[in-house]
């Protein structure tokens, strides 16, 4: 029961947006659209919006956890190796929170997953193969379609990230800096990857899709007649990136489920690597100068 409680929030959101995208799947049944997925088994739009749901769940649940236990790993390795020599390693240890506090942790990996399909998006013979056409709404439903197939890749390259920050693997270049002006630093791996992502995975992501959001919805109103689907669309897709980040949110119940594994696991291989214990005062420079 206390599981239950602690993944409260997280279950509501779940629960909300599957009714939302159930609403939607029964919008489209009734009015009968035509399916839009090229390689869906069935041509209709209930049963593809039905598909892309199906898609991204799977695409999210492979993507969130297993690859971090490989490529956490390497990362710390090329970390240790390039960026961190000379650098001074150690383990922050710290307990994990009694509140689930990960519902928008998917917002920046869906960004790097809506900066990646925006772009493979405008590909003419992607949009032939996802969806049959190569007009802006073909564009549109390829988008769409890509976001679903593409966001366990953001995840697993953010999966790694979470894998650092759960293990506490901290450096510090107070050797490094001990001659010069700069100041001492320290911090964590995960939280260094990490940022670097969050730049590519920027805010400015959403201004170019709501610039092609503007034109599509222009093209439309321009034929002067919307059928449903395109209503659906032009109502939804402004909210994409907040539903895509609920929509994830279940991956990091089994994120959280697995903290002390995870953290065990990436702490075991640091220690191969001679990094273990806590940072010895790293602020403090009289110990560098005395060695």
């Amino acid at each position: 029961m206390s599981s239950i409680i602690r993944y409260k929030k997280p279950l509501i959101v779940m629960l909300i947006v599957l009714a939302i995208f159930t609403t939607i799947m029964i919008i489209f049944i009734i009015s009968g659209g035509q399916g839009f997925i090229a390689f869906s088994p069935i041509n209709s739009m209930g049963f593809d919006s039905f598909l892309i749901l199906l898609i991204a769940w799977i695409s999210a649940a492979i993507g969130g956890i297993l690859p971090g236990y490989l490529f956490g790993p390497l990362l710390l390795v090329i970390h240790k190796y390039t960026i961190g020599f000379r650098m001074e390693y150690g383990i922050q240890e710290r307990t994990q929170s009694e509140e689930f506090k990960g519902l928008f942790r998917g917002f920046f990996p869906v960004l790097m997953t809506f900066n990646i399909a925006l772009m493979l998006s405008k590909n003419v013979a992607l949009q032939e193969f996802l969806v049959g056409g190569s007009d802006d709404f073909s564009q549109a439903l390829a988008f769409n379609v890509l976001l679903s197939l593409l966001v366990g890749a953001s995840l697993a390259v953010f999966s790694a990230v979470w894998f650092l920050l759960d293990g506490g693997i901290v450096y510090t270049n107070r050797k490094k800096v001990k001659d010069s002006t700069f100041p001492v630093e320290v911090r964590g791996v995960g939280s260094w990857l990490h940022y670097l992502l969050k730049g590519y995975a920027g805010i400015s992501v959403l201004f170019s899709y709501y610039e092609i959001l503007m034109g599509f919805i222009q093209t439309q109103l321009g034929y002067g007649i919307l059928e449903v689907s395109t209503i659906i669309f032009i109502i939804t897709w402004p909210l994409m990136p907040i539903l895509y980040t609920f929509m994830v949110s279940p991956i990091f119940i089994l994120l959280d489920m697995t903290y002390k594994h995870r953290k065990n696991y990436i702490q075991k291989f640091a220690a191969k690597l001679g990094i273990s214990g806590p940072l010895e005062e790293p602020l403090n420079l009289a110990l560098v100068s005395n060695k």
